[in-house]
Order: structure tokens, then sequence, then C-alpha cells
């Protein structure tokens, strides 16, 4: 299987969101979902009581939970250990604060560490991350609808600092999931509406969390339920700051978003126009000091089963690797890649456990061609590939990597990489771009090789005027978590406490390329320079 089919397992796909998500994979080109679970014990015909074995018997690519939010803060730590990467629907990884969860879910969190790796799996703002995520946590419905249209403002400072945004949420009775209660019971929904959760719905905290700026102390959302099936609308009402266009700010952020639409002055969008659609369609009317925006999303897509479709074929798209060195990319390129994730996933098929040390996988004969096989018969071909579909004049160049083995229990691991600059320098001038895979020769046998160690000996070989290091994280971040735009000392960052896990490597590998002559290194967005 290569990197554009993915095959997704589904464990709660009895309740409304498991089922619309099932439908919408079905009808994906690219995705077969393999396991379909019921969370509890009222197993539909098709679905299969969830079990930590049988999910392995499917390998799936991912492993997508419907389930409810205390279930699957227990399964997630499970899962991944077990290896899987996880899309979680649920609101149990939403809130980084696990205090939260004690005051708005009414339980205290078990799994507080992942907390903080889990990513906000809205693709409009955070598709980068969610490319490199083990666990995305999908946003909630009136969430979706709130943030969509008040994340631009708010990152924009466009509000008024002294007024209170208010959210009235109107949403159909699927929202209430398919456990049945009395409020969604037919004669208490027809020709009714009732508020309910006020000032205590638990999509409140996260709403604020991912509004820069906003505060529950001038934040109010209220929730009604609506005799319908499915839908959201959202009406706010906001006082924007003096000379600013509300219209402008959201326009200008989704002008090339597929799945928000700005809706043209005088339009207002209604249930009918988003009912089965990814879209989260929005309306601006605005009048002295005020305006009110409606947001309108289909509860069970864009509010749930179309954000996990769409966070899930993110997380592995070679295309979007391209566009990431498509936009860094000045003259003269090339490209080292590795393939971490399909590496582990080739070694649990062949049921070989991974072993690391020191951050560096352990790799006996077994494991090695694990690796080839994941590097060279999927993941590299289908990047190269991947270029070329862009227009993009890419050429494989599996061999150009020499190393030496590592002393010590790594096993076939290299160490002391060398790039031969000469063929490289041929295929540059030819107009070729190189794409590297992470696999070297050495003495006797191939070597299993660290990305980025490869990626400096590469430009060092190559004399090259900078180094860029694609990653999944903004960039390097100070004791506050804030991103560093510039630093010309890793080894002053390496000193630090605030510098932990995997950008330790990171940080020596930039170091290792300023001293080897290279001008300038970017991290995310942290640029280090040479200080001669």
């Amino acid at each position: 299987m290569n990197i554009y089919s993915h095959e997704v397992s589904i464990v709660g796909v009895t309740g409304y969101a498991g089922q619309e998500l099932d439908r919408l994979l079905a009808a994906h080109p690219k995705i077969q979902v393999a396991g379909r679970f019921a969370s509890k014990a009222d197993v539909k015909s098709g679905a299969e009581p969830f079990s930590l074995e049988k999910l392995r018997s499917y390998s799936p690519d991912v492993v997508v939970l419907a389930t409810e939010h205390e279930l699957s803060m227990h399964l997630v730590p499970e899962l991944l250990d077990a290896g899987f990467r996880v899309v979680d629907m649920s609101g149990a990884f939403r809130l980084k604060d696990p205090k939260l969860y004690s005051e708005w879910y009414g339980f205290d969190h078990s799994a507080p560490a992942l907390l903080k790796e889990a990513v906000y799996g809205l693709p409009e703002f955070y598709a980068k991350q969610i490319s490199g995520a083990r666990l995305v946590a999908n946003p909630g419905c009136y969430a979706t609808a709130a943030i969509l249209p008040l994340a631009p403002l708010y990152k924009a400072n466009a509000l008024d600092p002294g007024a209170t945004v208010v959210v009235d949420g109107k949403s159909g009775v699927s929202g209430a999931g398919r456990q049945p209660k009395q409020e969604t019971h037919f004669c208490e929904v027809y020709e009714n509406i009732s508020a309910y959760g006020v000032l205590k719905h638990r999509h409140t905290p996260e709403m604020v969390s991912q509004l820069p700026g906003a505060t529950f102390d001038q934040f109010v959302f209220t929730p009604h339920l609506m005799p319908i099936n499915r839908g959201i609308l959202n009406t706010i009402v906001l006082r924007p700051a003096e000379r600013v266009s509300v219209r402008s700010i959201l326009t200008e952020t989704y002008a090339k978003t597929p799945f928000v639409k700005v809706l043209p002055e005088g339009s207002l969008p209604n249930i009918h126009s988003i009912v089965r659609t990814n879209l989260c369609s929005i309306g601006i009317v605005s009048k002295g000091p005020v305006t009110v925006i409606i947001s309108a999303i289909d509860n069970l897509v864009k509010g749930a089963a179309g954000q996990a479709k769409v966070g899930g074929a993110l997380l592995e798209n070679a295309e979007k690797a391209v566009e990431e060195v498509q936009r860094v990319a000045k003259g003269r390129t090339v490209v080292v890649h590795g393939g971490g994730i399909q590496i582990t996933r080739v070694l649990e098929r062949m049921k070989i456990t991974s072993t690391f040390i020191d951050g560096l996988r352990v790799t006996d004969d077994h494991a090695l061609g694990a690796v080839a096989m994941a590097l060279l018969g999927e993941v590299h071909p289908a990047l190269v590939g991947a270029f070329r579909r862009k227009g993009l004049p890419a050429v494989g160049m599996f061999g150009a990597i020499r190393a030496s083995k590592k002393s010590g229990p790594w096993g076939l691991v290299g160490t002391d990489v060398r790039a031969d600059a000469a063929a490289l320098n041929t295929m540059l001038d030819g107009g070729w771009l190189p794409v590297i895979p992470t696999l070297a020769l050495g003495d006797s046998t191939l070597l299993n090789v660290n990305g980025d160690e490869t990626a400096v000996a590469v430009a060092v070989a190559l004399q090259s005027s900078e180094l860029v290091f694609l990653t999944d994280v903004e960039g390097v971040k100070n004791g506050e978590g804030q991103v560093i735009d510039r630093s010309a000392r890793p080894d002053e960052l390496l000193k630090a406490s605030f510098v932990t896990g995997g950008m330790i490597p990171k940080l020596r590998a930039v170091k290792a390329a300023i001293d080897g002559g290279i001008g300038t290194v970017r991290v995310g967005r942290t640029l280090f320079e040479s200080a001669s």
C-alpha cells in the first residue's frame, strides 16, 4: 500500500457521527474502512465488539474514535502505545489544561500528558500540525461554527477590547447523540425550542482556548435544541474595533479555503444550504457599532465526521510535503526525507518490536529489511512521484549517501554520514531536483541513518547557503512557550531547561550545520545564522 491509500478503522461506528463518517469514507476513492467497531454492546450488523487484538489484525493506518469522552480518554493512550495514529471525535483531548475537564466535563483527566501533544483538528488553521500528529482532537460542532468566523478577528485584534462576544447556537437533535434522553424524545422536541447548558456548556472552554485573547468574562455561549435532525446555526453578536472591516478580514482569510464560504453582502446562510456538506457558510451584517455574524454547518459533517475525514487525510500527504518544499525552496534544491511512521507500520506488520536508544531506532537485519521496504518501496517513490506531478524535475538518488556503522547497541545504524557531492552537483547542474532517502551505503550492508544528520551532511558537502528543516512544530520555543524568531546560538539553547524532547537532536543538527559553514538554518519559524 502506498501513502496515498489509507486504511481506517472506526471505533463507535453505531453512533450518529460514526455512521456518518462510515458513509463519507465509503465514498472516498483512496480510503478503505478496515474494521467497524461498536464501542458498546449494541452491536449492529457489520459492527464488531472492540478489542485491541482484533484492531491489530486489520493494521489500520489511522484509528478514528467516535466514542464518548471518558471512553476515548482511556482508549487513546492504549492505542498510541500500540503504535496507532488516532483521530478522536470526542472532547477528551480538545483542551490543553486538565483542570478544565474537572470544571466543564465533570471528570479528572487520566492522561494529562497527552493533552499537550494532541493537535486540534481544524484543518483551516492546523493543517501542517495535523500532517505530523499521532493524535488529532476533532473539534466540537458548536465550536467549529464559532471558531471559524471568530478566530481571524481575534488574531487580528479586530474586536472592541471592552465588549463581550455573544454566541447564540441552535442545533439539531442528532448533536445530542444516539443515547436516549428525555429531552431528545419526539414529544419533547417537536414544535419546541429550548436552551440547555446555559453558562456551562462544554464547548465554551474549547471556543475560548482557540480564540487568541478571549476570556471567559467576555465570552458568552448559549446553545438551543431545535426540532430538526441535523445542522447548527450560530448567531454571533460582537463589536468590532474602530475602522475594522469584519467582512474584509474573513473574506481574505478564507479566499482559498475550500470548506469555508463567506457569503456576499445581503446573503445569510441557513440549515438547508449546508446539510450533508462539509461547508461552513458565513453571513455578515453590520450596522453602526454592532456586527452580527451568522454561521451554519452540518453538525454531523463539518462539525464531526467531515473534519475527521479531512484531518485523517492530512496525517500522511506527500502532496502537502511537496507544497512545503515549493514554499521554501530557492534555486538549487536537494530534498532529504525519512519515513518514521511508515517504517513503524511495516515493522508492526512484520511483528518486529521497535526499540529506541537515545532517539535512534535499534536496527537488526530484520528491522533493516522493514526500513528498506518502507523507504524504498513506499515513501521514496511516492514522494518523487508527487514532485513530478507538480511539474518539478525530481529524481530519486538512493546511493548518494554513505556512512560508517555506529558502534554500540544500535545494530545497523550509520554515523559519520557523507554525501556524494560530485553526483549531486552533476544532477543539480542538469536542472534536476535530487530526492534522497535516509538509507546509506555502508562497507558491506545498508545502514539506517538519522534524517537530520543526513540533511546536514548533504548541506555541508554542497556548501549550501541555507538548510531548512521542515517540521510539524512552529519553531524553537522559549520558556514562555513563544516561538523564537531568530537565534544565532544553538549551543546556548541546548543548555536551556525549556528545550526538551525531539528539539534537542534538532538543535544539535543546527549546531553541526552552522559549524560546517552553512550560513542560514531554519527550524519552522526560527532562523539561525552563522555569527561570522
